[in-house]
């Protein structure tokens, strides 16, 4: 969302500068030239010596019920004080990405049975690989990390957290970064793959994107804080996020002191939203709720 969101921010800042500023100029913070920003980072740093290509071996728990159709989602919007969610996840000693990590795994085990729990909540969060390679690319580059949680009897927040800590520390190491970059264009350097004809290419690909999302339950993005000239304040309340998915995702960003929660489902059922806001309540934090109207 790196490249869509600067994209965003420059639509914004000329929009407004033609409404309210007329005669000033606007203020781009993308100064990137056209080559750097068209560039294709996976391709400047891929290195086929760290990491090959492989598919996930593990099942993870998998969303149930009746689902919208193919061309509709389920919208659930929070909106928070950036400063209050800080401050508590500050408690736990943890940062905002793992904190609401952690508060989405429960909220997805409160509604899970007890076969359920047999099988872990295996959540994405994807990582923006410009804070680890030198790009100023508009193009995606990011890489992903999944964190399994096995629930058992009276597991809390804070345990929760704490083993969330423990694999993002492991995983966000600068060589397992190199590993997971390298293993994501793997399949595109694979010199025999090129004589492939494409209708088999794509049919591979469809089954290597099953067995994938049979490893994942849901996926927390944070896109971040985003910033605007100050002048603008008073002209923008909020900025939002979301994301398409078969599945569910919770996209965060933040504006000023103005957090903001957005959920995706492909699901009929609101229960792990509701859940998330529930306990993100009852931790003592204001929180304003949007949906948009599903028809029954």
């Amino acid at each position: 969302g790196t490249g869509a969101m600067k994209f965003l921010k420059v639509l914004v800042d000329f929009y407004l500068t033609e409404k309210y500023f007329k005669g000033q100029t606007p203020a781009l913070e993308y100064d990137a030239t056209e080559e750097e920003r068209m560039s294709d980072s996976f391709m400047k740093y891929y290195d086929a010596k760290k990491g090959k290509y492989v598919l996930p071996n593990k099942t993870s728990y998998q969303f149930k019920g009746e689902k919208l159709d193919y061309d509709r989602f389920l919208i659930m919007e929070g909106y928070l004080k950036t400063s209050d969610v800080l401050d508590l996840a500050h408690k736990y000693e943890a940062t905002m990405t793992t904190f609401l990590t952690a508060v989405y795994m429960l909220a997805v085990s409160e509604d899970m049975s007890i076969k359920d729990k047999k099988k872990p909540v295996v959540v994405t969060i994807p990582v923006n690989l410009r804070k680890y390679f030198a790009s100023a690319t508009a193009r995606n580059f990011f890489c992903v990390v999944n964190i399994p949680y096995l629930f058992n009897e009276n597991d809390d927040l804070e345990k929760i957290i704490k083993v969330i800590k423990g694999k993002l520390k492991e995983e966000l190491e600068t060589n397992y970064i190199e590993e997971q970059m390298n293993r994501f264009s793997a399949l595109e350097h694979s010199f025999l793959v090129k004589f492939i004809p494409l209708f088999i290419k794509n049919i591979v690909l469809k089954i290597s994107s099953a067995i994938t999302e049979l490893g994942v339950t849901g996926c927390v993005s944070n896109i971040g804080k985003v910033t605007m000239d100050e002048k603008f304040n008073p002209y923008i309340k909020r900025f939002s996020v979301f994301i398409s998915t078969a599945k569910q995702q919770v996209c965060v960003c933040s504006y000023n002191d103005e957090l903001t929660l957005g959920f995706t489902s492909a699901f009929v059922s609101t229960n792990v939203m509701r859940n998330f806001f529930r306990i993100l309540t009852d931790l003592g934090l204001a929180v304003t709720v949007a949906s948009n109207l599903i028809d029954e």
